[in-house]
């Protein structure tokens, strides 16, 4: 979620993404708008916090904020978002069944 505009970019997965799926969606979105974000915040989950996203980050001179372990709180944006698209898909899948 872009925090000044909310703006929201998604790419489903049927796995968990890895560190290497970050960088290719962060490559796209970079590449789609012609700039890159001047901070990254993140939760603590090992594909944000992989040496292979780190050195990514530091080339492209984005900095990463990690919020702490179980502190969903202050992901409030991205929770709230997470909530939102599990309904969504709750009762797409209710209406089309």
């Amino acid at each position: 979620i872009d925090s000044h505009s909310n703006y929201v970019s998604i790419r489903p997965s049927a796995n968990a993404p890895t560190s290497t799926n970050v960088k290719d969606f962060l490559t796209s979105i970079f590449d789609t708008f012609h700039r890159r974000p001047l901070i990254l915040h993140s939760d603590n989950g090992s594909q944000f916090v992989s040496h292979e996203l780190q050195d990514a980050l530091e080339r492209w001179n984005i900095a990463h904020i990690v919020t702490p372990i179980n502190a969903s709180f202050a992901n409030g944006k991205i929770e709230r978002w997470h909530r939102y698209l599990n309904e969504y898909l709750r009762a797409h899948n209710t209406s089309t069944a």
